[in-house]
């Protein structure tokens, strides 16, 4: 299918590595100029060179901002001042015992997890409406699904977006811009593998064993009884973001 985003420019946050470069990568195969970003300087010039060699001649350009607070979501507005999609992909979860997590450990993660998108939205929502198109995606995960041990802050602050995707979505209702939220489940991202990585070592057994306990007991009806991988969510994002999508607004797709 044709996806219709040649010409589009897309922004893809926290997209240097694992699913948001996924996603990057995708969008670039069908035709759109891409921005990913994220922190680091030199991670974010091998994402692009490996953009450069899955799709050559995409174009492709990187932002280094901070997205954790409101400097770095003002640097990269600045730097990218107008995009047709925005796909909101930062999020952190940092799962630790309830009463362990401090006043500062909430705003952090308030600010990454939800500041970040709303302010970002803030800024492109208006230049979407003005020019009768745009593609709003928000990328959640699997603790928006399911309150895993230690989620508590996490899991409040991913659940944001799907509150968020009414309100934006009436907002939006007859401009040409829709707004989406993806679910992906667990996934196997970078952090995810470093999370499981350390529950297997202080569990003394394998990632593929806590991998399996995780499943069996956050999402045991689940039919995929495996983690996703990010170059199966990307094809996923990009659809949505497409010109064929536009009957799809104010939804949030779980993918299970």
């Amino acid at each position: 299918m044709d996806l219709k985003l040649g010409g589009a420019r897309a922004l893809v946050t926290e997209s240097s590595r694992g699913v948001g470069w996924a996603i990057a990568r995708e969008l670039a195969a069908e035709g759109a100029s891409v921005v990913i970003n994220g922190r680091d300087a030199l991670r974010l010039g091998a994402a692009v060179d490996r953009i450069h060699q899955a799709v050559p001649g995409a174009e492709v350009d990187a932002v280094q901002a901070d997205l954790s607070g409101a400097a770095g979501c003002q640097a990269l507005q600045e730097s990218v001042e107008d995009v047709d999609v925005l796909v909101c992909n930062l999020g952190v979860c940092e799962p630790r015992p309830f009463e362990v997590v401090s006043d500062v450990d909430w705003q952090h993660l308030f600010e990454v997890n939800v500041m970040s998108g709303v302010r970002l939205v803030r800024h492109h929502l208006p230049r979407m409406k003005s020019r009768g198109w745009g593609r709003i995606v928000f990328v959640s995960n699997e603790f928006a699904d399911s309150a895993a041990d230690g989620a508590g802050p996490g899991h409040m602050t991913t659940l944001a977006p799907s509150s968020i995707l009414r309100g934006l979505t009436e907002s939006c209702e007859g401009t040409g811009v829709t707004v989406n939220t993806v679910v992906p489940g667990p996934i196997r991202s970078e952090g995810t593998k470093r999370m499981l990585e350390t529950f297997a070592r202080e569990a003394g057994k394998s990632v593929q064993e806590v991998e399996q306990d995780y499943l069996a007991r956050a999402h045991p009806t689940w039919a995929r009884k495996r983690f996703l991988e990010p170059a199966e969510l990307a094809p996923i994002v990009a659809y949505v973001c497409s010109s064929p999508a536009a009957g799809l607004t104010g939804s949030t797709l779980r993918l299970a």
